[in-house]
């Protein structure tokens, strides 16, 4: 199990250190907790626990997939290299990983 982890690291990191990010490209975005309660009560205006702003680079979606499993993540919002719309790659609880995409109609 730990050379499958190895071998999956290095690949990993032997594919990012290939990768040029398409520099001037990059979104801002910003995520915001909002407490539970603030919403179950109906407030109009919900309690913020946290809010931060963030940069999403252009990439594939495999470099996204990448990314996710490199950070621990369960889901990764990105811009599609190919598209350059948001979208988000998640991780399913079968083990699989799903993709969201807009739908541009």
């Amino acid at each position: 199990m730990a050379d499958k982890i190895e071998r999956q690291l290095k690949r990993y990191k032997e594919k990012l250190k290939k990768h040029k990010p398409a520099s001037g490209r990059e979104r801002q975005i910003q995520k915001t907790v909002f407490a539970a309660e603030s919403i179950d009560e109906g407030s109009v205006e919900p309690t913020i626990v946290r809010s931060r702003s963030f940069n999403v680079k252009p990439m594939a979606v495999e470099e996204a997939v990448m990314q996710m499993d490199l950070l621990h993540k369960e889901f990764l919002v990105f811009t599609d290299s190919n598209t350059e719309e948001i979208n988000v790659v998640y991780r399913r609880k079968d083990g699989n990983y799903g993709l969201i995409v807009p739908d541009n109609k």
